[in-house]
């Protein structure tokens, strides 16, 4: 009866160990200054239901590395304060998984015009 039990722990450990899992990695670069952007954050979640799945940050070179990621859809979400948000949708397959570089505007860029329209005047009709 033992040597069942242990068998069967055995084969569940296995199986739970031997599940595929790769890393994800990629670099950050400035869109006006062609510079690398260090320290952002890097968040991956779950396509299906938004569960946050590994975050990490950028290193003073701009480059990142999200470890021990399971294949399947993710959304990618890069952050940075001096920056636009970037939001993309990846597949991750079982063998390790190299981005292209992302390239994030500063808000300074993207806030440059601001158009200010004037309609007509607010009428209130009746009691309210």
């Amino acid at each position: 009866m033992l040597k069942k039990i242990i068998f069967s722990l055995c084969i569940f450990l296995t199986h739970f160990f031997a599940q595929a899992q790769t890393d994800v990695s990629g670099e950050l670069k400035d869109t006006t200054s062609k510079s690398n952007l260090q320290f952002a954050v890097i968040t991956l979640l779950k396509a299906s239901d938004s569960i946050l799945i590994s975050f990490t940050r950028a290193d003073a070179g701009g480059k990142f590395t999200l470890k021990n990621i399971k294949p399947d859809k993710y959304i990618l979400w890069v952050m940075h304060p001096a920056m636009g948000d970037y939001v993309e949708e990846i597949e991750v397959s079982s063998s390790t998984q190299s981005l292209p570089v992302i390239a994030l505007t500063p808000k300074s860029k993207l806030l440059e015009a601001v158009i200010v329209k004037s309609g007509g005047a607010m009428r209130i009709k009746g009691d309210t």
